[in-house]
């Protein structure tokens, strides 16, 4: 990742903490992750960027609320990808593959959408 879209991750993790990631939709969120999994180019590249480190915050904070909250109440991590471990990115694409599949929940908390699609795309046993 570069130093500018890890950057711009952090403002928009920043901004996400700042007004509540739950404020925004699931149709703001596709257009968000899609701008993370898709090379953003010019002329609207900045938008895009800001879109991309949005996603990118919002989806490794409901991530880490997921396993936080999972280890709390002692029942594993709460996602268990195979290998162990979730690739770079790949997270971001499970969403977006979620929230591709289900328009009809793109009027829901971004929050709840992000959460299903990380627990659909990471079961435990």
């Amino acid at each position: 990742m570069t130093d500018t879209i890890r950057r711009t991750a952090v403002a928009a993790a920043l901004c996400a903490i700042h007004l509540g990631v739950s404020a925004v939709d699931g149709w703001y969120m596709v257009e968000a992750c899609e701008s993370a999994v898709v090379p953003p180019v010019a002329p609207d590249m900045a938008k895009k960027l800001f879109q991309a480190g949005y996603c990118f915050g919002a989806v490794e904070a409901v991530r880490n609320h997921i396993i936080t909250t999972s280890l709390e109440a002692r029942k594993g991590i709460g996602l268990c990808p195979k290998g162990g471990l979730i690739k770079k990115g790949e997270d971001v694409e499970a969403v977006v593959r979620y929230l591709r599949r289900r328009p009809e929940l793109l009027r829901e908390d971004s929050t709840d959408l992000i959460a299903s699609a990380l627990k659909l795309a990471y079961p435990c046993p």
